[in-house]
């Protein structure tokens, strides 16, 4: 990305942009907070933020007051294999640090809510004034700087941060739980890019001795003042011509490309793929027609077309009931394996419905031409349909009606003389 030259800062020294976002900084330490409210240094990374507000701390006038953070383990019997001293090192994006160094009148930024009501929330600006003690707690007694509440006085105290172990978090952090008691503030001379958004400023330095690195950095740095004269960019020096006014800039030009509600993307036509990417076609299944039943072939239950399971069960169970009355009517005895459903559209072991026996045709045997036709005439299925059962044809009034339903009945073995 080329920069124009008013507005770029070409320098290895962080403090040529603090004098030029912060000139005369002695003096505006004796003021209200206004002028700070209204101009702010940027970085990219928290190292860079870090460095920067120790740097301009350090002149501003005043006694600067110590605060350290109280910092435990979980679980008490982790301390073999972390120290205190260890835990005190950790800087944690989120986390206040361990070692905070205030002076009256600096500038701060809130990292956690604490009343919306009044304003407190987090990323807002505030001028601390002085820490007040109150039922034996020292509190930070701040204004806030800017928005609806600007001017309001408020008082924070120190707050419990919990940093789960690295087996909760996703492999992030320490492998142990541990809690951060501390004041939720940060000196604010500086701050990362993305704690800016949401900002209106009236001057603004970004540091970028080293280049942004995620998408949408430099536009949100650049965009927190009205005017392109009041952004300042600090670059490192250059060392060939070619390098002047110049810094990277991410772009993902998939966020830019696609809206939300676009359709997605067509897919790849298979005209334009390769030989390589085109798996062959499966050959089409072709399914055999049934044969043609017989012109006198008398259809019975297991014809029927049914409109769902449920159906097809309940007429099972009836015709077996109806099975069980007649075989107990004529006197045989029922197979043990003779359950109810386990008829010829019975459940099988896997709860579905069994397959409906193939159909029963008339005996090819010739008849006299006054002679008509009945049940009995009906040739039985096959016994291996039904292994354990033998099929019998009954011509009693009862049966005869039954047969001309379900075409034979199913009687156990042994033999049993029919009807």
């Amino acid at each position: 990305m080329d920069l124009q030259s008013d507005d770029v800062l070409q320098s290895d020294d962080v403090m040529d942009l603090v004098k030029r976002v912060y000139p005369n900084l002695t003096s505006q330490a004796r003021g209200d907070g206004s002028w700070l409210s209204r101009r702010a240094i940027l970085a990219a990374r928290n190292a860079d933020v870090r460095a920067t507000n120790s740097q301009i701390l350090d002149m501003w006038p005043g006694h600067a007051i110590d605060l350290f953070s109280a910092d435990n383990l979980f679980n008490p019997e982790d301390r073999y294999n972390c120290t205190q001293e260890f835990l005190h090192k950790q800087c944690i994006s989120g986390v206040p640090d361990h070692h905070l160094r205030l002076k009256t009148g600096v500038p701060l930024l809130l990292t956690t809510n604490i009343s919306f009501e009044d304003g407190a929330c987090n990323g807002t600006r505030l001028i601390f004034d002085e820490i007040v003690n109150q039922n034996s707690r020292n509190l930070l007694r701040c204004r806030i700087m800017n928005g609806p509440s600007a001017g309001k006085a408020i008082l924070i105290n120190r707050i419990d941060v919990i940093q789960a172990g690295s087996a909760v978090s996703g492999g992030r952090g320490l492998p142990w739980p541990w809690v951060r008691r501390a004041f939720p503030v940060k000196l604010a001379f500086c701050c990362t890019i993305n704690k800016s958004q949401g900002q209106t400023l009236d001057m603004v330095g970004v540091i970028l001795t080293k280049p942004v690195f995620t998408h949408g950095q430099t536009y949100v740095a650049a965009s927190r003042v009205g005017d392109a004269g009041s952004v300042c960019f600090l670059i490192p020096k250059a060392k060939e011509d070619r390098e002047r006014r110049l810094t990277r800039n991410v772009v993902y030009h998939e966020v830019l490309s696609t809206q939300v509600g676009d359709p997605p993307p067509p897919s790849t036509p298979a005209a334009s793929l390769s030989e390589e990417q085109l798996s062959p076609a499966p050959a089409p299944t072709v399914l055999a027609s049934a044969p043609a039943a017989p012109a006198d072939y008398l259809p019975g239950p297991e014809d029927m077309q049914w409109d769902n399971e449920d159906m097809a069960l309940d007429m099972a169970l009836d015709i077996h009931d109806a099975e069980v009355a007649a075989a107990a009517e004529a006197g045989f005895l029922m197979h043990e394996d003779d359950q109810p459903g386990q008829g010829p559209f019975g459940i099988g072991d896997d709860g579905q419905l069994s397959p409906a026996p193939a159909p029963s045709v008339l005996a090819p045997a010739p008849a006299p031409a006054d002679y008509l036709r009945g049940p009995e005439d009906v040739v039985a299925r096959p016994a291996e349909m039904r292994p354990g059962v033998e099929v019998i044809t009954c011509q009693t009034s009862f049966l005869t009606w039954l047969d001309a339903c379900v075409s034979c009945v199913f009687v156990p073995r042994p033999s049993i003389p029919a009807c």
